[in-house]
């Protein structure tokens, strides 16, 4: 077989292996939140530091904090598909018996007004570009819950990108 046939095949074959069954990469992270039954029925919150690394193009997650409540969550607190707007973050959790999602502002994009100037009478608003920041994620934590999901929107669109990807 010649070399110029082999190659590609190389590349998609490792391509096709780096995906998992449901169309994503492997996960970036196991998690295993509900070792001891720990989890189970609760409301999971976790603390994740974020930065971001302009060369590359690519975000990094480093969970810092979790932490397990009683209760359960108002279900009309989460919504069932997510609006896109630029400046957030979207946490998707998936399994049954529903996947869940949440909207957490952005911490490295942040937009702030402040009063109007004395000679316009303008807010002033400023958008502030930060290196890191810390995002806290919640969500209700049940037997069939598999995986965690963090995404962008895509620069002009409607459209989710996928920044972390963990196994619950």
């Amino acid at each position: 077989m010649p070399i110029r046939i082999v190659i590609p095949v190389l590349v998609c074959i490792l391509f096709l292996q780096c995906r998992s069954s449901n169309g994503l990469r492997r996960p970036t992270e196991q998690l295993t939140l509900n070792k001891n039954g720990d989890a189970i029925n609760k409301i999971v919150f976790l603390t994740y530091k974020v930065t971001y690394d302009s060369l590359k193009q690519q975000y990094s997650f480093r969970l810092i904090n979790k932490v397990f409540a009683d209760g359960t969550l108002n279900p009309n607190t989460l919504s069932e598909q997510p609006y896109v707007e630029s400046r957030y973050f979207y946490c998707e959790v998936t399994g049954s018996p529903a996947t869940q999602y949440n909207k957490i502002e952005d911490p490295l994009n942040i937009v702030r007004e402040y009063p109007p100037d004395e000679t316009s009478g303008r807010l002033t608003k400023i958008e502030m570009h930060l290196p890191e920041g810390e995002i806290t994620l919640r969500f209700q934590y049940t037997s069939g819950v598999k995986n965690l999901l963090i995404k962008t929107p895509f620069p002009h669109s409607q459209k989710l990108k996928t920044i972390y990807y963990a196994q619950l």
